[in-house]
């Protein structure tokens, strides 16, 4: 939790606010387990229009790669969390 965190931190202070704000406020983190004891997390945009400003439209590109580059810069400090986390519970 603490490692997805940092991704989702990094996230939404990226994240464009607009007129309504609704991208930034349906932002969501969830960390899951699966049968094979693999313990994966997500963050979610829940706003419907957010490929259209990720990826941009044929009118709009102020925005492209808002969410690829806040992962990109936050994946080695949440790494290391991650690392510290695991180390200090042996």
């Amino acid at each position: 939790k603490d490692g997805i965190d940092v991704i989702y931190n990094a996230v939404e202070s990226n994240t464009p606010v607009g007129k309504s704000g609704d991208m930034k406020r349906k932002i969501k983190e969830k960390i899951s387990k699966n049968d094979l004891s693999l313990i994966t997390g997500q963050v979610i945009m829940g706003a419907w229009y957010t490929g259209f400003e990720e990826f941009g439209t044929s009118q709009q590109k102020h925005h492209v790669g808002f969410f690829e580059r806040s992962v990109n810069s936050s994946q080695d400090e949440a790494l290391e969390v991650l690392a510290k986390g695991l180390l200090k519970q042996r």
